[in-house]
């Protein structure tokens, strides 16, 4: 299509309806795929300089844009705008400090299972530009960089929740995963959301009816562990830290279904 109008491109727009990850706004490669290459692109991850950076001005056009589409598509009276962005967690004190009327829930899950779930996520991403005989386990320094990563997270959490106790509240994911509609009906009276359970408690179970019959692919059952020390992960001085501060559960088979 040599001249597409408004009509023409509106047309080909997905109304979405569903949990999405907002790093697609990141438009300097902060986000998700920009980042999501460091296993296996140490020189790339020398240039974004992704550890350490502060990325305000990431934060800062980003905030430029949810402005600009809510100047056409305003949040409804009583309704809240969700911003999801786990690959952010690690930012959480800049994200503060360019959003201050944000609020953060942050989920708390078995360090260990979090990152064998992002080595696998690399993998998915990585994969397809790699050559037939190299894999993303296989590439020196996949494992460790994913580590490094997780735990900035973890510290970050740490620090917002003393730093910003206000504004942070706290899901373990076992919960998340037992009673999703309560958890968020609890989550949502903390920040003074009015919430109707009985609409919450139809949604989720909604939204789950559609997970599961086919709208999103069925995760495995388990991850490959990629060689990792499950104890020893835990051992180590940011992951024990995170987990004494917020009561991490352990899990020791994976969880990939909430209960219904």
């Amino acid at each position: 299509m040599a001249n597409p109008t408004a009509a023409d491109i509106l047309g080909r727009v997905t109304l979405v309806t569903g949990p999405e990850e907002c790093t697609w706004g990141f438009l300097d490669l902060t986000g998700l795929l920009g980042r999501g290459v460091v296993s296996v692109m140490p020189t790339w991850t020398n240039a974004i300089q992704w550890e350490g950076r502060r990325h305000r001005e990431t934060y800062l056009e980003y905030r430029q844009l949810i402005q600009l589409l809510l100047w056409r598509n305003p949040v409804p009276p009583g309704g809240v705008l969700v911003l999801k962005s786990p690959a952010d967690t690690d930012r959480i004190d800049t994200f503060a400090e360019v959003f201050p009327e944000a609020s953060f829930v942050l989920t708390h899950r078995d360090p260990f299972r979090c990152l064998t779930s992002v080595v696998r996520v690399g993998e998915i991403i990585n994969g397809p530009f790699l050559k037939p005989d190299r894999s993303v386990v296989g590439t020196e320094g996949a494992v460790p960089t994913s580590t490094r990563m997780l735990s900035g997270g973890a510290r970050a959490m740490v620090s917002a929740t003393n730093d910003i106790p206000e504004r942070v509240r706290s899901i373990d994911y076992t919960a998340l995963m037992t009673d999703p509609a309560g958890t968020l009906s609890t989550v949502l009276e903390s920040l003074s959301i009015p919430v109707d359970a009985q609409k919450v408690h139809a949604e989720v179970a909604a939204f789950l009816a559609g997970q599961r019959s086919g709208k999103r692919a069925k995760p495995p059952v388990e991850y490959s562990d990629y060689g990792i020390d499950h104890e020893g992960l835990l051992a180590e001085a940011d992951f024990a830290a995170y987990r004494q501060a917020f009561g991490v559960s352990l899990e020791g088979k994976r969880l990939t279904d909430p209960a219904t």
